[in-house]
């Protein structure tokens, strides 16, 4: 606890993933995709999040989200998970 108490410099980490809606059946993205993001009614969404690292340790999770591709993306919501 006393570790955690020490006030220390934190920022966003270099590893990101890109994510789009998920499309019809017989629809692709450009590169060759289908997306993996549901999308409901009232601008709930719901995607699978993957651990890339493999590793014990706090993850934090930011969704960045935009209404269109030529809109700048903004920070939806964060969160911090333990993994053992």
């Amino acid at each position: 606890m006393a570790w955690l108490r020490i006030a220390r410099p934190y920022g966003l980490p270099e590893d990101r993933e890109s994510l789009a809606p998920k499309l019809a059946p017989n629809q692709y993205y450009d590169d060759g995709t289908k997306g993996s993001i549901e999308m409901f009614a009232g601008g709930r969404f719901k995607v699978p999040i993957l651990l890339s690292r493999k590793q014990p340790g706090i993850y934090t999770i930011v969704v960045w989200i935009s209404r269109s591709a030529s809109e700048a993306p903004f920070p939806a919501t964060q969160v911090c998970v333990r993994a053992e």
